[in-house]
């Protein structure tokens, strides 16, 4: 899948993400530290990434907490 970080705690290490074609407020995913698998990498706010959706395991308000796994920058080429 796609998105844009739509913010990150660096002080607590996670963030979230909002997913392509959706409105804000609506399907913003969870995302720790832990999911990032390209050393070195730091998200900021608006940047691109590329991320798997897993099922935390956990529950708010009755309902599954959607988290990431393998966080990756898009890398922008113009030639």
């Amino acid at each position: 899948m796609e998105g844009t970080i739509k913010s990150y705690k660096e002080d607590k290490r996670y963030g979230f993400i909002l997913e392509d074609n959706k409105i804000e407020g609506e399907n913003e995913i969870f995302f720790h530290f832990s999911g990032i698998s390209q050393e070195g990498f730091k998200p900021t706010k608006g940047e691109r990434v590329t991320y798997d959706i897993v099922d935390s395991g956990k529950l708010i308000k009755g309902k599954p907490v959607m988290s990431t796994t393998n966080i990756k920058p898009i890398e922008m080429y113009f030639s």
